[in-house]
């Protein structure tokens, strides 16, 4: 008898390991079904004994002990199998793994503990990393990805405002109609917001795993002060607390990587938007939109909406957190749990009227930002001229008095922020010291055992993690708030009307423009009225007139940058355009020629001779992998109108729109390029220009 009740828990325990192991190796067999059977004999054959050995047999006793012996067997011969494998695909796949994301090629574990990124931190503790050691992005994450995906929520947003307005527009009043914008938190929540749920589903396990440890640290203490219990049940709840405490920061650490990956995607996002609104502003919201302002828009309010993925989900946690640790609390100490719940509702005016303040001098801050950046950029693009007229000292107080408002302001703001975070920093002590005190005095039979203190202290320390934190969260909240509305509002400012240029290729002429009437603004009184304009293809036109006369604006007004007050304009084929001041990035030569199109080397010689730059290129440094500085600092103007030319000659354009070309050049330049660009036989012959 003692035999059989002594070899029934072994036997069970066989058991339960054999069923293990075999659902474990038939679920990874039926995921590669293809690899591990169809192309390994060995593996087939013993899947087909072991099918067969149960069928056959009964599996108890022995029986059983050999069923597991076959079931390892096929494990082992499983790592073997794809140990080799491994070793093979690395020799073959190496080239392809150094171009590709390590986490999307690592494994489930791997994912979980950032096991993947121990080889860079190896490499970068033995020497300094550069840009190519770093892991290239997911392809989720790149422009290419997320800028189509949210510009399609706005677009459709944008639509939809369209639409509406034009149904209200005979029903109702115009200012009611001028109310009806797109909303930009819509668009970012459609876009982004499976991708917040996620990180939500990953808030709250982590929550819920926080709020489980009190009640295990109760059940250890109940177990320390009761000495029957058997001390299996110890190891039981210090092994449950250091489980509670892993999944906890599992949770935690893969919310926040999930969190930096939407901030990224959000900013990427605002900041493309940004960019795409700058080149269809109408000329009147150009005026009203300075550089300063579009820079700060740029490189503060769009990182401030985005930073908000990381807090987005506290805005549910931290209420739902101080409920359920005012719940628990009120569990472990009774009623006088709530005197807490009193002290923060007291503090509640008060921490509203920081909030509020705090707002106001945000707002204040950006104004006066984005003044002093505009005020810095007419500084730096005029520093000639103010070196000449010796304007320093004048423009030095003026940008002065701009950041001395602006300290003053930082400094209240900051003098808010401190009073903000020092009333939430003293919310937690006075609700412990209230709760703890009217806990005793309220009944003489209440003590404060180690079970409750040790456990409300737990509670305690949770709730002040959530309230101290919550000052912060506000103030991020509110600056992205103001973001937001500063965005919002520039990208509904007017654009121009992108169809007062179609493109229809079945027309006769290459350019037409039929009884057009064109303004720079619409309140403007300058204009060009009752243009008609039609030029063949393979013509040479130029326009001729006096100073301001036009010419520029007739240029402009075809490519679509004035207002359409009428009149309709078509163009057949591209379009290349040189100004009359020449646009250089700041990159070398070459790139600046070639824009972003591949290189055909005798296609780019012959534009570098046409243009009379081969002579510059054996003059500089670097040839044409010289760098140029911004604007184009360290070239003259002939050489800067020249790489404008040579960089529209590249584009292979159909038509041609050259603003005064030659009027930077010397005189037997200007008669090079004519003869080698302009003229019949030049490289523009048979364009429309």
């Amino acid at each position: 008898m003692e035999d059989t009740s002594c070899d029934r828990p072994l036997m069970v325990g066989l058991r339960i390991l054999t069923a293990l192991i075999a659902f474990l190796t038939t679920c990874y067999i039926l995921k590669n079904i293809q690899e591990m059977i169809g192309e390994n004999s060995v593996i087939g054959t013993l899947t087909q004994v072991i099918v067969a050995f149960e069928m056959k047999y009964d599996t108890h006793g022995t029986m059983n002990g050999v069923l597991l012996a076959l079931y390892v067997l096929l494990v082992l011969t499983i790592l073997t199998q794809r140990y080799i494998h491994r070793s093979t695909e690395r020799g073959q796949n190496s080239e392809f793994e150094e171009k590709s994301t390590s986490e999307n090629r690592t494994s489930f574990f791997s994912k979980l503990t950032f096991g993947y990124c121990t080889k860079l931190v190896m490499k970068g503790y033995r020497q300094k990393l550069d840009k190519t050691d770093l892991f290239p992005l997911n392809e989720d994450d790149t422009s290419a990805c997320v800028v189509p995906r949210f510009e399609n929520y706005w677009n459709q947003e944008a639509d939809y405002i369209k639409r509406n307005s034009l149904t209200t527009k005979k029903t109702d009043k115009g200012n009611e109609e001028l109310k009806q914008q797109p909303q930009l938190v819509k668009c970012l929540l459609k876009a982004f917001g499976p991708y917040v749920l996620g990180a939500a589903m990953l808030n709250l396990l982590s929550s819920i795993f926080g709020l489980l440890t009190p009640f295990v640290l109760r059940l250890l203490i109940q177990f320390t002060e009761n000495h029957t219990s058997a001390i299996w049940e110890g190891y039981m709840y210090a092994l449950v607390m250091f489980g509670l405490t892993i999944g906890k920061t599992f949770f935690e650490t893969q919310q926040g990587q999930r969190n930096m990956n939407g901030d990224r995607r959000m900013w990427i996002a605002i900041s493309s938007v940004i960019y795409k609104k700058t080149l269809k502003l109408s000329n009147s919201a150009k005026k009203s939109s300075t550089s300063g302002e579009i820079v700060n828009l740029l490189s503060v309010d769009a990182g401030r909406i985005s930073s908000v993925f990381h807090n987005i989900n506290h805005l549910w946690t931290i209420p739902f957190m101080f409920c359920a640790t005012l719940f628990l609390l009120w569990q472990t100490l009774g009623a006088s749990a709530f005197i807490g719940l009193g002290i923060v509702i007291v503090l509640i005016p008060f921490n509203s009227y920081l909030v509020k303040k705090g707002k106001d001098l945000h707002l204040e801050v950006m104004d006066l930002k984005d003044n002093r950046v505009k005020m810095m950029n007419e500084v730096l693009n005029g520093i000639k001229v103010l070196k000449l007229y010796a304007w320093e000292d004048s423009f030095e107080k003026q940008i002065s008095t701009i950041r001395d408002k602006e300290m003053g302001v930082i400094k209240n703001q900051a003098l808010v922020g401190t009073c903000m975070h020092l009333a939430w920093c003293l919310t937690p002590f006075l609700v412990s010291l209230g709760t703890f005190a009217m806990y005793v005095l309220i009944d003489p039979e209440n003590v404060l055992t180690a079970e409750k203190a040790f456990v409300a202290m737990s509670l305690f320390g949770m709730l002040s993690w959530n309230l101290n934190a919550l000052p912060h969260i506000v103030n991020h909240y509110v600056q992205a708030n103001v973001a937001l509305k500063r965005i919002q509002a520039f990208l509904n400012k007017e654009e121009l009307n992108e169809e007062a240029v179609t493109r229809n290729p079945d027309k006769k002429y290459a350019v037409t423009v039929d009884n057009g009437t064109f303004a720079w603004n619409k309140e403007d009184d300058f204009s060009l009225k009752d243009i008609n304009v039609h030029i063949p293809e393979g013509s040479f036109v130029a326009i001729v007139g006096s100073v301001g006369s036009g010419k520029s604006s007739m240029l402009s007004a075809i490519l679509g940058e004035m207002e359409s007050m009428s009149g309709k304009v078509n163009l057949k084929g591209t379009v290349a355009y040189v100004s009359q001041q020449a646009w250089i990035r700041n990159a070398s030569l070459q790139n600046n020629i070639l824009f972003g199109k591949g290189m055909n080397k005798s296609e780019y010689n012959d534009i570098i001779n046409a243009t009379a730059l081969r002579t510059d290129l054996n003059m500089l440094s670097g040839g044409d992998q010289t760098e140029i500085g911004e604007k184009g600092i360290n070239l003259s103007g002939g050489q800067k109108q020249r790489v404008s030319l040579a960089r529209a000659l590249y584009q292979d354009a159909d038509i041609y729109l050259l603003d005064d070309p030659l009027s930077a050049v010397d005189a037997h330049v200007g008669k090079h390029i004519f003869d080698e660009v302009l003229d019949k036989k030049g490289k523009l012959g048979k364009k429309v220009f």
